[in-house]
């Protein structure tokens, strides 16, 4: 635990999108790629910094085409959902392509997709074979039955319980 971690978001198009840092490893459940970080420093394609204005737990779910940042906000965990190949981990930096669609889940529970007009548009400027839109579509109605139900990797409770874990080993609390 605690171990730098960076992600590396690309589109279909080979074309980096996103690198996030100031991310540590926390651990790994069932195959699963657990990160957390207090304020990720995120740059984007082309060149732009921010940091994320709130702690998160990002999940990686094995062979899965979807990966979930939960942030921790104060009125309770807000779950984003990017639609994405499945996650490569090497040498300290978990590496996905990102599909465009997203879904949310707010704290409420509320679940809403976006994005649908960006994925669109890149399946056809990028040429998305039939069978990796089958594939994009078909997890999409998974993710959204999963975060409908509150169930893996939509589960507040777990994260709150991995962030403590990961602030405590820290010595951040």
């Amino acid at each position: 635990m605690g171990s730098p971690v960076q992600i590396h978001c690309y589109k279909h198009d080979g074309s980096l999108h996103r690198v996030w840092n100031k991310i540590n490893f926390a651990k790994e459940i069932d195959g699963n790629i657990i990160l957390a970080n207090t304020r990720a420093m995120v740059t984007e394609s082309d060149g732009r910094r921010w940091f994320a204005k709130e702690p998160a737990i990002t999940i990686f779910v094995k062979d899965k085409w979807y990966n979930v940042i939960c942030m921790l906000r104060n009125n309770g965990v807000h779950f984003y959902c990017n639609l994405a190949s499945p996650f490569i981990f090497e040498n300290g930096i978990v590496t996905y392509i990102d599909y465009d669609l997203d879904v949310i889940r707010t704290s409420a529970g509320d679940v809403k997709i976006l994005d649908e007009n960006e994925y669109k548009l890149h399946k056809m400027v990028m040429q998305y074979p039939a069978d990796l839109s089958n594939v994009i579509e078909s997890q999409m109605q998974e993710v959204l039955e999963l975060a409908k139900e509150g169930k893996f990797p939509f589960d507040h409770e777990l994260v709150e319980s991995i962030y403590k874990e990961f602030m405590i080993e820290m010595g951040l609390k």
